[in-house]
């Protein structure tokens, strides 16, 4: 067949009419850009789970971190003899609920 008569519309349709690969194989693909692209799933998949992990390592810390705190606050009350080990045990339930 002549495909003579496409070459001055278009030399990518001239190529494609004729079974040719017009930016050479698998266009993107070829020379390495799946690396490429690999490498940014890779980039954003750590971003996202980063930050994830981050977030919810400040939501936890703003939950847990006062029971941690109220529970160093009841240890130093009963390592100083400001209240008895009955009061303690009773004190540390309740902030552990």
């Amino acid at each position: 067949m002549h495909y003579k008569h496409l070459l001055g519309i278009s030399p990518v349709l001239a190529a494609g009419a004729a079974g040719a690969q017009p930016y050479g194989p698998g266009m993107m693909w070829g020379d390495g850009w799946y690396i490429h692209g690999a490498a940014h799933f890779v980039w954003w998949s750590l971003v996202v789970i980063v930050v994830g992990v981050l977030l919810y390592r400040r939501r936890a810390g703003s939950e847990g971190g006062k029971a941690d705190r109220s529970i160093i606050i009841l240890r130093e009350r009963y390592a100083r003899g400001e209240i008895s080990k009955a009061e303690y045990d009773a004190c540390k339930r309740d902030l552990m609920d």
